[in-house]
């Protein structure tokens, strides 16, 4: 089952894959945290701006199902560090992958 979160509305030819989607313009962060409830994997691909930074923070992270895994190949500021690393060391993730850097 494949959910989405992007910055703008989807245009409808878009959602044909896609079981659920919101946008970022449409429902702000409470849209990406209705969506992580539902997602033990989220993988994050997005750029790096005023609206993504620190987008997925601890309220973020919290919502999604315990030992869920986090992929980030966007930007390493759109991931909050200190908030991942705590949900990490907490064990309510069970893992992330990062091909990121913290600071560019």
């Amino acid at each position: 089952k494949v959910l989405a979160f992007r910055d703008s509305p989807w245009p409808q030819e878009e959602t044909s894959m896609v079981h659920g989607t919101a946008s970022f313009e449409e429902h702000g962060q409470d849209g990406l945290i209705e969506l992580v409830k539902q997602s033990s994997i989220i993988a994050v691909c997005c750029p790096l701006n005023r609206r993504t930074f620190e987008l997925v923070d601890a309220k973020v992270l919290a919502a999604m199902p315990a030992g869920g895994f986090l992929v980030n190949v966007a930007r390493g500021g759109v991931v909050a560090k200190d908030a991942l690393l705590e949900a990490l060391g907490n064990r309510h993730l069970g893992g992330a992958a990062v091909d990121v850097y913290w600071a560019e």
